[in-house]
């Protein structure tokens, strides 16, 4: 990881989540605690704590939120084109039809996002039930999901045409409290979207 950025230092309280994940900006270099000894920076660029966080925990941390990657590693990248089982089989054809007709990454990306933009897909909180082919279901039949059924179908669809991806989780947007001069980041902000 290189850091083109100077860092941002600043204090976390966060809520006990009964979870490991410790909130941090992008990216995490370090946190100070009296509380949180054992944690580490996951694959997927997280700071994790080793233990879940079962009470209020209050840390310094330091992150860099201008970053780059030296190099990502030949296995991260064979498991970010793992399609798992034989699930979802209309979306791996249309991602195999992509790769047969366009002849860049970028060319494929372009047109699977067109189709999104496309077709008549709608952002909601309480879409339909999708068990059997969340993908397939998602796109040729609901059009209708939260972030996750549109990031999870978008790998899908991306790994199907031998493009490496990911699901990425955080969170976007938050709260300034003006009064005490911090923000305040809620579950509700959480967030996922395709790398």
């Amino acid at each position: 990881i290189k850091n083109r950025s100077s860092p941002v230092d600043y204090l976390v309280t966060l809520e006990a989540h009964q979870r490991k994940m410790l909130f941090t900006l992008e990216m995490p270099a370090n946190i100070q605690s009296d509380t949180i000894k054992d944690y580490y920076l996951s694959t997927e660029l997280l700071l994790l704590n080793r233990y879940n966080i079962h009470q209020l925990t209050q840390y310094q941390a330091r992150s860099y939120n201008d970053f780059f990657l030296d190099k990502t590693n030949q296995q991260e990248l064979d498991d970010a084109l793992v399609l798992s089982g034989d699930a979802n089989p209309e979306t791996r054809t249309m991602g195999q039809q992509l790769r047969d007709k366009y002849q860049t990454d970028e060319a494929i990306i372009k047109q699977a996002l067109d189709f999104f933009r496309q077709q008549p897909f709608y952002y909601s909180r309480q879409p339909a039930s999708m068990v059997t082919n969340q993908a397939d279901e998602f796109l040729f039949q609901y059009q209708r999901g939260f972030c996750e059924h549109f990031a999870s179908s978008f790998v899908i669809l991306m790994r199907a045409a031998g493009i490496p991806s990911r699901v990425v989780t955080g969170y976007q947007g938050m709260e300034k409290n003006p009064v005490g001069n911090y923000y305040i980041v809620r579950q509700s902000n959480a967030h996922a979207w395709a790398e």
